[in-house]
């Protein structure tokens, strides 16, 4: 075995000498004769090293030689270098021989035969995808099943079609040519040029919001200025006596001057507060509660809404709770304040946006029940809003911060646990003393500080809750009558209050249904108004008969409750809110818009008569009780 190895290792290191032996002579033809002389030597040399190969190879396999292999035609390579398959390339300077060892025929033996050639086609495989789409059927083109029966009319349809697009083309090719003449002209009379717009432009100008805010804002004056009504009729000098004059009972009488609701906001809304601007005297915000044929839109809703502009309100403003109670601040025009269901006091501004721009948080520091009540006391420098709510609970807040009330108190009465609080007011410049109606009918009055703070006396008198109390206020700098006080509760009565005595001095039961507001009027000191769910506004003038309202009007709001209303600051309008989320505006005769001189004097005498018929009333029911007591006694002593 290891003979065997040496003789391959030998006849190898044979193989390698022939291989550098060839590669001398190659080189040295190539240098002496040039590259004819050998390319000749080469194919020579080739001839010689076959037979030599040959021979090793078969001592090598120890067998049979397989079929001669062929010799692949040699070439010299050029500079560029070319080869042929199946044999070894040359370098364009060191000419070199490939060899292929494999079973192919000899040269001689070479046969070319044709064969059958199969042809095979593989289509791709078809991917199925789906989309969500909506699946129709197509479209059938009935033109096209006619066939050419309305080919004439297709025809004279596409040349006026094409006459109509070259007759468009023209008109703007003359109308550009125009705008560049009056844009020349312009320019040379020095006048400033106008640039035409395209539609895309317009289209956008129109969409963008600098273009939207200011059409809406042109549009408002716009309206504000038709809506100005002027009687242009007037006879100033007296000669021509209308109708209206002519009427003796004009004076005494109301008149629906306006109406405001809103499609979108308003309807199926019921209105829970209502305060006039005490800066602009045309604006009225009006709070809404909650909508129940709409769940998308917010809970709760404050229209701003002008006497100039009854068809849409001027601004809108939105919270995630019904609004139960609206304050404008006499101090900050463009705040808005508002208490709602939750227990959570909002805070709009009308230069921001439409929701709240602070909000009080729902913890057991603040209200946690609804907040009726809202009143706005102090001066310009040092004032608070106060709010009440049915938790029992009076806070003191400050206009720039919510976070927390500055002051909390629970004005409370020795035999009442926790007053309910569902109405509230402050006498005119009062800071410190308060009213307060209760859920169970309980008119109390109290003091924010001092030693009385809380409600230190108590007015019984209603059977019901008490819906609305209000002080009267000062007229003209006259301050005799801010005693008195009016509240209005679901007994179906209104009770004439004096802080200077705990029984009412006199009790208004014209009504048949609840009574949801009452308010005294801002300049007849002897007027109120009340409202009440049979949709009925009655103005009451103690001077007059108080046994019945001087004037009484049954509106017409779908036999919807009136909920809230608020005299103007003139005392020429009053407007009334609906269950329905309609606003009334009534016009107020002169009688009780413009009082007289004597109307005060008349009252004082007026209440005297109340008082004085008030205790004679109660010394007839205290000599009653004595004389039913008596005979208990005489019965007791009898038996």
């Amino acid at each position: 075995m290891s003979d065997r190895k040496a003789e391959i290792e030998r006849k190898k290191k044979k193989i390698e000498e022939l291989r550098k032996a060839r590669e001398g002579n190659a080189v040295s033809a190539a240098t002496t004769s040039g590259l004819s002389s050998g390319a000749s030597s080469t194919s020579s040399s080739l001839s010689t090293d076959k037979e030599t190969v040959d021979s090793l190879l078969s001592s090598l396999l120890g067998s049979t030689p397989a079929p001669p292999a062929a010799v692949a035609s040699t070439s010299t390579a050029t500079a560029a270098g070319t080869s042929t398959e199946g044999t070894l390339s040359t370098a364009a300077t060191t000419p070199a021989v490939s060899i292929e060892v494999s079973s192919v025929r000899p040269e001689s033996s070479i046969v070319l035969a044709a064969s059958e050639v199969t042809r095979m086609v593989q289509h791709p495989q078809e991917i199925i995808t789906y989309t969500k789409e909506v699946q129709t059927e197509p479209v059938v083109d009935f033109d096209d099943e006619e066939g050419d029966e309305d080919a004439p009319q297709k025809s004279r349809k596409a040349d006026a079609d094409a006459a109509a697009a070259a007759a468009a083309s023209a008109a703007a090719e003359a109308e550009k040519n125009a705008a560049e003449a009056n844009a020349a002209a312009a320019a040379a009379a020095g006048q400033p040029i106008v640039p035409q717009l395209s539609e895309d432009d317009r289209s956008a100008i129109v969409k963008s919001d600098r273009f939207l805010q200011f059409f809406d804002r042109s549009s408002r004056l716009v309206e504000r200025a038709l809506n100005d009504s002027y009687d242009v009729t007037v006879d100033y000098s007296g000669g021509a006596q209308t109708d209206s004059d002519s009427d003796a009972g004009a004076s005494e009488r109301v008149s629906i001057n306006t109406k405001f609701v809103d499609e979108r906001w308003s309807v199926h809304r019921a209105i829970t507060s209502m305060q006039w601007s005490p800066k602009h005297p045309e604006l009225l915000a009006v709070g809404y509660g909650i909508n129940p044929a709409s769940s998308q839109d917010p809970d709760g809703v404050v229209l701003l809404w002008n006497l100039h502009l009854p068809q849409r309100p001027e601004l809108v403003f939105t919270c995630q709770s019904a609004v139960m109670s609206v304050c404008l601040s006499k101090f900050h025009p463009n705040l808005i304040v508002g208490g709602t269901y939750s227990g959570s006091i909002v805070l709009w501004d009308t230069r921001a946006k439409t929701t709240p721009v602070q909000r009080t948080p729902l913890t057991s520091a603040c209200h946690t029940h609804p907040v009726y009540c809202l009143e706005m006391v102090g001066t310009q420098n040092a004032h608070n809003l106060i709010s009440v709510s049915t938790d029992g609970r009076m806070c003191a807040w400050s206009m720039d911060m919510f976070a927390q009330p500055q002051t909390k108190s629970e004005p409370r009465h020795e035999r009442l646990p926790i007053l309910a609080a569902t109405a509230l007011a402050f006498p005119e410049d009062e800071i410190a003393h308060f009213i307060v109606g209760g859920e169970d009918g309980t008119v109390g009055l109290g003091s924010r500080h001092g030693r009385q703070a809380g409600v230190h006396s108590t007015l019984a008198g209603h059977h019901g809750p008490v819906t609305a109390v209000h002080s009267h206020p000062t007229i003209n700098n006259y301050r005799d009558f801010n005693d008195l006080i009016i509240s209005s509760s679901m007994d179906w009565s209104v009770k004439l209050w004096s802080s200077k005595s705990r029984t009412p001095i006199h009790s208004f039961e014209a009504s048949g249904d609840y009574i949801y507001d009452a308010q005294w009027s801002p300049v007849h000191p002897a007027v109120f108004a009340t409202v009440d769910g049979a949709s009925r506004l009655d103005l009451w003038n103690l001077n007059g008969d108080i046994e019945v309202p001087a004037v009484s009007t049954t509106i017409d709001a779908n036999g919807a409750a009136l909920n809230r209303l608020r005299w103007s600051a003139d005392g020429s309008k009053v407007a009334v809110g609906d269950a329905d989320g309609t606003v009334h505006v009534y016009n107020i005769g002169e009688k009780f818009a413009q009082p007289r001189a004597d109307e005060t004097s008349i009252l004082r005498s007026t209440l005297a008569e109340l008082k004085a018929a008030e205790l004679s009333a109660q010394q007839q029911q205290q000599q009653a009780q004595q004389q039913a007591q008596q005979q208990q006694q005489v019965a007791q002593l009898v038996a």
